[in-house]
């Protein structure tokens, strides 16, 4: 990335863009530029400040395609994240992904950390609502080796974060309890994460492979960021809430109330809503 920035720096006007940001005199216009040297003036740019970025597009393919070449002046690595438009569906479905929701998550705990660079966002998913960064610090939860949890509290903590339970972890955002074996996957994690309990200490934490269930090298600490942009406390809770706000609905709402008192009653009996 040094020899890029070196040519720029031999550019009066990328000097007097450096000087005017340092300075804090803003806003600057930079006008002119292909698509290519956006991404190299950028590139530069963050690199010769030190600051964070955040650039607006007019779609997720074009924020795709920025990040790339933002990152190739990189080498590759991934200092230009993506953070895409939230995927609404409104049809009823078996099997409904919650990637995008995901990637999303994992671009927001990288920002809040200090962990990101560089986020490229369209305008539709920048506008878009999401988990308040109080919320997403109060439901982030670090678990640390040799301490002492209670399980079930551990289990609604994760509810409450957002995860699903199930018998066997398979996906992400999603969690296991077996006895003393804790398995847990957050968004932002590449793999899932096996806890492992001596009565109600932790004796050992580490990655593991869905596929071969083979584990990674130990660790002493994770840290388990929340699963979903909105987050609620529990099923009944949700299901209390789905249910006050049917019956507030006025009009020619019946089929509406119908479906959303259907939802509640199987929050109510601890059942996931295909959502």
């Amino acid at each position: 990335m040094d020899c890029f920035s070196r040519v720029l720096s031999a550019c009066p006007e990328f000097d007097s863009v450096i000087n005017s940001i340092e300075n804090n005199t803003t806003p600057i216009c930079v006008v002119g530029l292909s698509h290519i040297h956006k991404a190299h003036w950028v590139a530069s740019v963050c690199e010769k400040t030190k600051k964070t970025a955040l650039l607006l597009t007019s779609d997720d393919a074009s924020a795709v395609r920025l990040a790339n070449d933002i990152n190739a002046f990189f080498g590759g690595e991934e200092k230009a994240l993506v953070y895409t438009q939230k995927d609404f569906c409104f049809r009823t479905e078996q099997v409904s992904s919650r990637e995008y929701e995901h990637k999303r998550l994992s671009v927001l705990g990288r920002i809040l950390s200090g962990d990101a660079t560089i986020v490229v966002s369209s305008i539709s998913a920048a506008v878009q609502n999401t988990i308040p960064p109080e919320i997403y610090r109060e439901r982030t939860l670090t678990v640390e080796l040799g301490k002492e949890y209670d399980i079930k509290e551990l289990a609604k903590a994760f509810v409450g974060a957002g995860y699903t339970r199930r018998e066997q972890v398979d996906g992400t955002c999603q969690f296991a309890i077996r006895g003393g074996i804790v398995d847990i996957f957050p968004p932002d994690s590449k793999s899932p994460m096996r806890i492992e309990f001596w009565g109600d200490e932790i004796d050992s934490m580490a990655y593991f492979d869905l596929d071969t269930q083979r584990r990674g090298d130990p660790v002493d600490s994770i840290k388990i960021t929340p699963a979903q942009e909105a987050v609620f406390s529990s099923c009944e809770e949700l299901g209390k809430k789905i249910s006050d706000f049917a019956n507030g609905l006025k009009g020619k709402n019946e089929k509406a109330k119908e479906l959303l008192f259907a939802d509640a009653k199987k929050l109510s009996e601890g059942l996931e809503l295909n959502c």
